[in-house]
């Protein structure tokens, strides 16, 4: 501990680390803290911020490393609402936090020791000091571990949302998967898909190369604006994303003629495959584009040996219908003064 040393590079140098995906695949860190997930917000956030990246280094080696995002509301899509009577403030002050918005499992890379994240968690104070931020820490975590160690760092856990998981690597095929249904949810589906069959659209899971992620992200963006969200999903930044991560994105797409009607963005990263971003047209088809798509996308993560289907945040009532299981979420905050 003697000789290591902190630092703050910019995040889009991300590359330069040697090993970096490496290390963080062994610390069992999903998609988001993959170089080209976290070289691309960077250089082109999705939500108004600056990047950077806190290291712990002894030596050359890396103990322990940290994504942080300098934003100047703490808290712009409302996650956080279930914090704002300890932090009356909270809504309305510049933060600097990990991970970014656009990720829900947040991790620490590598997973360092107790001594380690101490030392990382007081330049992570230190770093929201000197920016003047009003709060600074994790939010989006839900690994038991990382929550104790937040503890005894001071950045005591409180719990904000949940995300929804679905384990799939006992089912043997996609029929086990719909008999563990609700009857009336089973049912549904089974309407659903005569209807789809009816009408004769298409759906398939495509795999890069795209040349049609603009319609990709226009989709999505026109579901969000139902919910005044359009802006989560900011057009450029958001296909340059898509476009970076290369062989790990999928699209369930579904097609009446040559229209696409529905999308789901999802990440291959066996053995998880995520349902990160949707975009629907509900106007064109009388089955239900959502339904059909994610009955596709949990069939093919039964078919590819996946053993989890990470369904994101939000929608809490159908996703439960669909199987989905909650895990709670926390942010380990505080005020920086």
């Amino acid at each position: 501990m003697g000789n290591s040393v902190v630092d703050i590079v910019p995040l889009d140098t991300i590359g330069e680390i040697d090993g970096w995906d490496r290390i963080a695949a062994s610390a069992g860190c999903p998609i988001f803290y993959r170089s080209a997930f976290l070289a691309s917000i960077a250089s082109d956030p999705l939500l108004e911020s600056r990047a950077q990246l806190l290291t712990l280094r002894t030596g050359g080696r890396l103990d322990a490393a940290l994504p942080t995002f300098s934003q100047p509301q703490a808290d712009p899509i409302g996650l956080l609402t279930r914090l704002h009577e300890t932090f009356p403030d909270l809504a309305s002050r510049p933060a600097i936090l990990s991970h970014c918005w656009h990720c829900y499992d947040t991790r620490l890379v590598p997973f360092g020791g107790a001594a380690d994240i101490r030392r990382l968690m007081e330049a992570f104070h230190a770093q929201a000091a000197a920016e003047q931020a009003g709060y600074f820490g994790l939010i989006s975590v839900s690994e038991p571990a990382i929550l104790e160690l937040m503890a005894q760092c001071g950045l005591p856990p409180r719990y904000t949302n949940d995300r929804f998981i679905m384990d799939v690597g006992h089912f043997g095929g996609f029929e086990d998967y719909v008999a563990t249904l609700h009857p009336d949810i089973r049912r549904e589906l089974r309407r659903q898909q005569r209807l789809f069959a009816a009408s004769g659209a298409t759906i398939a899971v495509e795999t890069p190369p795209f040349d049609d992620l603009d319609e990709v992200v226009a989709l999505c963006r026109r579901t969000a604006a139902r919910y005044a969200g359009e802006f989560y999903y900011p057009a450029l930044p958001t296909r340059r994303l898509l476009e970076r991560l290369g062989p790990g994105l999928r699209l369930v797409s579904v097609r009446v003629g040559s229209v696409r009607i529905g999308v789901l963005v999802c990440f291959f990263e066996p053995p998880r495959f995520h349902i990160w971003a949707a975009g629907m047209r509900y106007d064109l088809a009388r089955f239900s584009p959502y339904a059909m798509s994610m009955s596709e996308a949990i069939r093919y993560a039964i078919a590819s040996g996946m053993i989890r289907v990470e369904g994101g945040r939000g929608n809490a009532r159908i996703k439960l219908k669909q199987g989905f299981s909650p895990l709670k979420l926390y942010a380990c905050i505080r005020a920086t003064s």
